[in-house]
């Protein structure tokens, strides 16, 4: 029977590793030396240090890659020290749980994008309609797909990396390992790359461990090893983005299976809500449940989807949305069916497209130096709103308080609180007599235009 509370382990452990080059000759160097680390599932973790410190050599040790002078590593449950270097079973292991990014790419120049990306899969003996998949929806998701059919000389350096990115993920490992990945790319190129690591820490829970001697990028790990002469001089850790399961695990390693299973599905499941706090936890889960039928991990992956499409206020391919919902949780969408996805694309659609049409014309009545609002655009506005909430207004006095009001929010002249007042109020105190329901629901969704066009 097994044992339920058995300790879980971190998915990465080093025990007094240590790499000596040309040991016992006058030559002797140690590049590492008596490196202890353990690394839990799901965090981002940022080897730093100047150059010729150790960093890379800790680094391929925890891959395998290098083989130790001293101590072992256990990676993934699979002690690298009884499989050898160079072995089969140290190949497999590395296309099953490793990713690697290099700094200098190590694409085959002769091997077009597509084709570097899929070449991992290829030993994995995957059919080639399931790798074609794998290989699209990774383009598409770094936006490489029209570099498909390049080849290497042919790419930016952002691009390579991003190819570098997608090739490294093709066989979906648990553990992505990244030496210097930004050291020859420009600074666009750099954020790009770091907040794609970043994404695939936060969104798909994969553990990022990162080599780097830029103190700039320090502040995007859970916790910074430092080193200095082959070897760990301390450890710092940043509370503020660490996964509170990261920690749980460190603090409490004999946690309960059960609960380091349940703190997987649930990210914002803590130690802090066991016992008394647990049952407010649990309702909140029910309920959404019943009334919203998506998991919790779902909505923040949605929300994460929406920000970073606003952030890019040049796109205007609402298709991205779509395609984004309707990509599987593991691939850094929100698992949606795509009726689902499609229904969610076209109300974000319909609300962003709101706000656009409201900002130009907002823009072209300062060019214009008008101040009140035109009887287009909040007739506009107007119209979305009611057909949003499917609500039928047709007496004439109803609808000059309702575009009265409207545009007296639009102007900031009352609030949301005044603007649900008058909606509310009945006709012979001067309010448009709507019901309670409906005068919320417009309320609301004048407060989220409101609020999204804001700059």
């Amino acid at each position: 029977m097994e044992d339920k509370n058995k300790t879980i382990k971190p998915i990465i452990e080093a025990k007094n590793l240590s790499v000596v080059y040309n040991l016992g000759k006058p030559n002797e160097l140690t590049a590492l030396k008596d490196a202890n680390i353990k690394i839990y599932p799901g965090e981002y973790i940022i080897i730093y240090g100047p150059s010729g410190c150790g960093k890379s050599t800790l680094l391929f040790a925890i891959a395998g890659l290098q083989t130790p002078s001293k101590g072992g590593v256990i990676a993934d449950g699979v002690d690298l020290s009884k499989i050898g270097g160079g072995s089969k079973k140290m190949v497999d292991f590395h296309r099953n749980h490793i990713g690697i990014i290099f700094q200098s790419f190590h694409l085959i120049s002769s091997l077009n994008v597509s084709r570097n990306i899929g070449l991992p899969q290829i030993f994995l003996g995957n059919s080639k309609k399931k790798r074609e998949g794998k290989i699209k929806s990774l383009m598409e998701r770094f936006g490489i797909l029209n570099q498909a059919k390049k080849l290497p000389n042919q790419l930016s350096g952002g691009q390579k990396q991003r190819v570098a990115i997608a090739r490294s993920l093709i066989n979906d490992p648990s553990i992505l390992l990244a030496d210097e990945p930004v050291g020859n790319l420009d600074t666009k190129s750099t954020e790009n790359v770091l907040q794609i690591l970043k994404s695939l820490n936060e969104k798909e829970k994969r553990t990022i461990i990162l080599v780097t001697h830029d103190s700039r990028h320090l502040g995007l790990a859970n916790r910074v090893f430092h080193m200095k002469d082959g070897a760990i001089i301390k450890e710092t850790v940043n509370e503020d983005v660490r996964p509170e399961k990261a920690r749980v695990l460190q603090e409490m390693p004999n946690i309960s299976q059960e609960l380091e299973l349940l703190m997987r599905t649930y990210s914002e499941l803590s130690s802090s809500q066991l016992g008394s706090m647990l049952i407010p936890f649990k309702a909140k889960q029910l309920v959404q449940d019943v009334l919203i039928e998506m998991s919790n991990e779902q909505i923040k992956t949605i929300q994460k989807i929406v920000e970073e499409y606003l952030m890019n206020v040049h796109i205007e391919d609402y298709e991205i949305i779509e395609k984004t919902l309707d990509r599987p949780l593991e691939e850094g969408g929100a698992g949606l069916d795509k009726r689902t996805a499609e229904r969610l694309s076209e109300k974000i659609q319909k609300v962003l497209t709101e706000v656009k049409y409201l900002k130009e014309q907002e823009k072209q009545a300062q060019s214009e130096y008008k101040v009140s609002a035109s009887p287009q655009k909040i007739q506009h506005l107007r119209k979305f709103i009611l057909e949003k909430y499917d609500i039928h207004i047709t007496q004439e006095i109803i609808i000059k308080r309702l575009d009265k009001a409207l545009e007296m929010r639009l102007k900031n002249e009352i609030d949301s609180a005044k603007l649900r007042q008058i909606l509310d109020y009945p006709l012979n105190k001067g309010g448009t007599g709507l019901d309670k329901r409906n005068a919320k629901k417009i309320a609301r969704e004048m407060e989220l235009i409101m609020l999204l066009k804001f700059h």
